[in-house]
């Protein structure tokens, strides 16, 4: 999977997004939902955990004989919380929690660099912390740290095979105008990747950091007018 990867030293990014809502053509919906204590009345706690093992046997192809064999025990816990609706108004705050069992591997950040690598650092991060705004059912904006995963998440996603999902600190906006046409944006300001928050014991000098600056565009535009059949049309300008 390719995810941005592309570390900037130092960059501070203003946006400014300006959305001109008549020219949409749509008229705002009436919300039923115009009671403040509906954020946390109809809101909802979500829980999911995982522990895990990955085995991973050396290549006998490589050209050193003090690297081991992995078998790696981890954990994850990520526990959060949906609000409900208040005049189209939600939002999400969501931990993360990873773990690891034992140290017959190496996670690249404990140091054990006469293991095989498997990418499961322990760690402790505030994983989503987002609020979205639904003008209709046909337009919503979300800003603040979300997950993003593009159709595959070839170019773009959570990785969701590592114990710590990649989430983003972006703004992003979805347009539906009709039911078979969609058209998404986001701007990314950065990247917190699977390698955690803690930058302790790297496992390789150019390791990278969990926490990745970004100056980066996605578009798509998607067109699906049966089940059978999906068109998408991307740029994706990743910093």
């Amino acid at each position: 999977m390719m995810t941005l990867n592309n570390p900037k030293t130092s960059r501070k990014t203003l946006l400014s997004v300006s959305v001109m809502l008549a020219a949409i053509g749509f008229s705002a919906t009436a919300s039923a939902d115009d009671d403040l204590s509906n954020l946390w009345k109809k809101g909802k706690f979500t829980v999911d955990g995982r522990i895990r093992f990955e085995g991973v046997d050396v290549d006998k192809q490589i050209p050193s004989d003090t690297i081991k064999n992995a078998k790696a025990w981890t954990a994850r816990i990520r526990p959060g919380f949906q609000t409900g609706v208040w005049n189209g108004f939600s939002g999400v705050v969501e931990g993360e929690a990873t773990a690891d069992l034992n140290d017959s591997f190496n996670s690249t950040r404990n140091g054990e660099t006469g293991y095989a690598a498997v990418s499961d650092p322990k760690n402790l991060e505030l994983n989503q912390l987002n609020l979205k705004y639904a003008y209709s059912p046909k337009f919503d904006v979300t800003v603040g740290r979300q997950r993003i995963n593009l159709d595959n998440q070839r170019f773009v996603g959570g990785v969701a095979w590592r114990q710590n999902e990649q989430t983003f600190d972006a703004v992003s906006l979805n347009l539906n105008p009709t039911k078979e046409l969609g058209l998404y944006y986001a701007y990314i300001d950065h990247v917190n990747a699977i390698f955690g928050t803690e930058d302790i014991k790297p496992a390789f000098n150019n390791a990278q950091n969990g926490r990745i600056d970004s100056d980066s565009h996605l578009l798509q535009l998607k067109y699906a007018p049966t089940p059978l059949f999906n068109a998408v049309a991307y740029g994706y300008l990743l910093d």
